[in-house]
Formats: structure tokens, C-alpha cells, sequence
């Protein structure tokens, strides 16, 4: 088995706490009072079932085959946090995360 380096472990952070958001995004707006029933909008993102893989293996993969730092995915976090706070009729949910 391969060691973890430093580096490796705070990109496995990272990736956790972009999965944990993505569900608390979902979980909050399926919670929120102002849209008691409407379903989320269908868009472009969207895949019409979930992907096979999870949030996190995917955040590892991208980790894995590019050379970002732990500073991207923090910027954007940061990004995606700034969409769904100026668009509430956005909705992050498990059809568009990895889009």
C-alpha cells in the first residue's frame, strides 16, 4: 500500500468537506420552507441519474490527474458558495455536483 503524504491528506480533507457541503446544500434546500414542494429546476448540469461514482472518489480523481492545489478547491468552494447564496433558485444537489 502506497504512504499518504501530507499533501495527499489534506487533499482527502478537502474532499470530504466538498462532499459533506453538497449534501448539506441538498439537505437545506430540501428543508427550506419557501420551496416546501417545488422540484429542483432541471438544467444543463444536471445527469438524468446519479453517477456511479461518489463525490469524494470523484474530488480524489480530479486530485489525481491534475496538479491542484488545496487552494482550488477552497477557491472553489468559495465560488460555489457565492452561486447558491445569489441564486436561490439554484440547486446543488448529487445530479450536478460533479458537473
Amino acid at each position: 500500500m502506497k504512504p499518504v503524504n501530507a499533501e495527499d491528506k489534506t487533499h482527502m480533507v478537502v474532499g470530504h468537506i466538498v462532499a459533506h457541503l453538497v449534501d448539506k446544500f441538498e439537505e437545506q434546500r430540501q428543508n427550506d420552507p419557501a420551496h416546501p414542494h417545488d422540484p429542483d429546476p432541471i438544467t444543463k448540469f444536471h445527469s438524468r441519474k446519479l453517477p456511479k461514482i461518489s463525490l469524494l472518489d470523484y474530488m480524489c480523481r480530479i486530485h489525481k490527474y491534475t496538479s491542484c492545489s488545496s487552494s482550488c478547491y477552497l477557491i472553489a468552494l468559495i465560488y460555489i458558495d457565492r452561486v447558491v447564496q445569489r441564486n436561490p433558485q439554484f440547486a446543488l444537489n448529487r445530479h450536478n455536483a460533479h458537473r
